[in-house]
């Protein structure tokens, strides 16, 4: 059955490839809750793997649902949908709550319907940047056509279950009344009357379009912070943008990089190699990129390796270890970790262990700060003890009998809000700008690893941090606060030297 159904799929484009309604509306509606039972039986699938990739690529993917696994509201279950609507093309079978509408879609209408639905769905920061108010967002750096099109059209889009619960509202009221066979046209050509519907949906103000009357509110769930960090990670996706366009034009100026507003500089002696997009590049460059030794970075016009060395036209010595160390990042982003002087990335926190390994201290200087975080850690416990002494005397035993097992002591102190942790140890390694330290540790590749890794993981915590920080501030304020500088001197400036500790003990590597 899941042959035919590969072999039906592969002859149709994109867009007219079938699935089912229960994807297109992901219903039964999951159960809310975590880990609670829905009903359904799960059973392994035991298929070839070539089978199942293709069964991922010609099912239906929503727009910010991810290629394979996901988050709980995004995740995507291709092959019960694969399954699903090859049973329903052979023989076709009603679904209990959706007996009115048409059983299979084509995917083109299945996002039609999901455009519509996230219109009607905007919180304030979205509709804000779709409707191009980039000064109320305080985000004027970006051409407010790109951002309004890249939401609209783009693979950006938060899931949550009310989304799915007023897109079978809007499914229902459109293709049950009189206008339904109009309607289903509609969503297949995303015809003229698809475009001004989806227009008047972007405008409504808390449901109020008379399609989206009755539909359900989300009072359960606030979303406007979901919209926030989208709109934040449409910008940054056209930030990473703007770095390619910056490094194939050859730059000669620094480029701000906003969000998170940081400032990139390209170094005198670096160039690198273009030509036009529809040339080839020499077989020299070609072999350098293959050995990893460079990045290929494209625009619509040219395409670039970089870096070389402007003088004598080699690679830059040991950038293939940055490479291969930052393998799962796009060219643009390892080009911002390897040109940003952040202060936030000055300092690499090492476990000590590491350190010794590294040659950076003696054995003796290891072991006194593992002692030392010990005996801090002793003194949390002996504190978290006294605190506890409210408790009942059973609970109070329980974690007493822990406190040879600090993980699990201080686990358990939290289920009764007292925060506290473990010290962890750690050297700081005070390291100079990454295209600095290239040159500075050419004959400590092991050192260069370690950092390029460190600043890495660094650098990604600093991101989802500032992402967050655009979903409370949409929270708070009804819009995205996309530079988040006064959040990151709030939450990582002044401190007191136990909260300085517990914060960087989860940057420790």
């Amino acid at each position: 059955m899941l042959d035919a159904y590969i072999a039906a799929q592969q002859e149709l484009e994109p867009g007219g490839r079938l699935t089912h309604v229960t994807a297109v509306l992901r219903y039964p509606p999951p159960p809310p809750g975590r880990h609670r039972p829905d009903g359904r039986v799960r059973v392994p699938a035991r298929l070839p793997a070539d089978t199942m990739e293709k069964v991922t690529e010609l099912t239906l993917r929503l727009p910010g649902q991810p290629r394979r696994r996901g988050l709980k509201d995004y995740v995507r279950s291709p092959l019960a949908e694969a399954l699903t609507t090859a049973i329903a093309c052979d023989k076709p079978f009603d679904v209990p709550g959706l007996e009115d509408i048409p059983p299979i879609w084509t995917q083109r209408a299945a996002v039609s319907l999901w455009h519509l639905t996230v219109a009607a769905t905007l919180t304030v920061p979205e509709q804000l940047a779709v409707l191009g108010n980039l000064e109320a967002l305080d985000a004027d750096a970006e051409n407010p056509t790109e951002l309004t099109q890249i939401l609209r059209d783009g693979h950006f889009a938060w899931h949550h279950p009310w989304r799915f619960e007023v897109a079978l509202h809007l499914a229902r009221n459109l293709l049950t009344g009189p206008k339904r066979v109009q309607n289903w046209r509609s969503l297949k050509n995303r015809d003229d009357e698809f475009e001004v519907l989806r227009f008047d949906f972007e405008r409504t103000d808390d449901l109020d379009h008379t399609l989206l009357r009755g539909a359900p509110k989300h009072a359960i769930s606030n979303v406007t912070g979901r919209g926030g960090a989208l709109v934040w990670r449409a910008r940054r996706s056209l930030a990473l943008q703007a770095i390619r366009n910056w490094i194939v034009s050859k730059p000669t100026t620094p480029l701000t990089v906003s969000p998170p507003y940081v400032k990139i500089v390209h170094p005198k002696a670096w160039t690198s190699v273009r030509v036009p997009a529809d040339d080839h590049l020499p077989a020299q460059v070609i072999a350098d990129a293959e050995a990893g030794k460079v990045l290929l970075l494209s625009t619509d016009e040219s395409i670039s390796a970089w870096p070389y060395l402007r003088e004598t036209g080699e690679p830059v010595p040991r950038f293939d270890i940055v490479i291969e160390e930052l393998a799962r990042r796009r060219p643009e982003e390892v080009v911002e970790l390897v040109l940003l002087d952040d202060p936030r990335l000055a300092d690499v926190y090492l476990d000590p262990a590491l350190a010794y390994d590294l040659g950076f201290i003696t054995a003796d200087e290891r072991d006194a700060l593992i002692e030392d975080a010990a005996k801090r850690t002793a003194g949390r416990i002996e504190t978290t003890l006294k605190r506890a002494e409210n408790w009942t005397p059973d609970e109070h035993a329980e974690l007493d009998a822990l406190r040879d097992d600090p993980e699990r002591f201080f686990e358990l102190a939290a289920e009764h809000h007292i925060s506290e942790g473990v010290v962890r140890p750690w050297w700081v390694w005070e390291a100079g700008p990454t295209v600095t330290e290239l040159d500075n540790l050419a004959g400590a590749p092991d050192r260069l690893r370690q950092l390029v890794r460190s600043r890495g993981r660094n650098w990604k915590r600093q991101l989802e941090a500032t992402m967050e920080a655009a979903g409370r501030a949409a929270i708070a304020h009804g819009y995205a606060d996309p530079e988040h500088l006064a959040y990151y001197d709030a939450e990582c400036g002044e401190s007191d030297e136990d909260e300085t500790e517990f914060n960087l003990g989860g940057l420790v590597d």
